[in-house]
């Protein structure tokens, strides 16, 4: 009996002590995942911040103009205004950009310009933005015959004259 109760005794302990050895090995193990888990998740967030990310995605682009409203004929003293009918784009991701001017003597070549503008993880509403009467002021004009271009994104462009009368 004495036998088996130090049998008993013994397998009791080696049964109590693998369990502790097995948790005192794991502790060590399961503080290094934690932490690697931790310091890979602050690194993830990091990451994603405005520092290592631009805040948003910005391009620009011509837009097509659809029509030029202009008078046919104004005096040299008068400030022409144009105004301009056009598709920007499908989404609030888009906005009018401004214009661009390429002069001569008794000309402009006008590119107007949209800006494709989204945020990092934000989304465009599907709200479509047209030029509706945009207007673009010239002043002051020479005498004679005033010719403007407006460049369309496929490199063509139209064309309309505007006299420009002495007073």
């Amino acid at each position: 009996m004495d036998r088996l109760t130090t049998s008993t005794f013994t397998l009791r302990t080696s049964f109590h002590a693998a369990p502790e050895a097995s948790a005192r090995s794991a502790r060590p193990t399961l503080s290094v995942l934690a932490a690697l888990v931790v310091v890979l998740a602050l690194l993830g967030i990091n990451s994603c911040s405005d520092g290592t990310h631009p805040a948003f995605f910005e391009h620009s682009f011509p837009v097509w103009v659809d029509s030029l409203a202009a008078p046919a004929m104004i005096a040299v003293s008068d400030t022409l205004e144009l105004q301009f009918w056009g598709y920007v784009g499908p989404n609030d991701c888009h906005t009018f950009g401004g214009f661009t001017a390429e002069w001569t003597d008794h000309a402009v070549e006008l590119t107007l310009w949209y800006h494709y503008y989204r945020r990092v993880n934000v989304g465009c509403q599907p709200i479509p933005l047209y030029l509706v009467g945009e207007p673009y002021r010239i002043d002051p004009l020479p005498a004679g015959p005033f010719t403007i271009a407006v460049k369309q994104p496929d490199g063509s462009s139209f064309e309309r004259t505007i006299q420009v009368v002495a007073e």
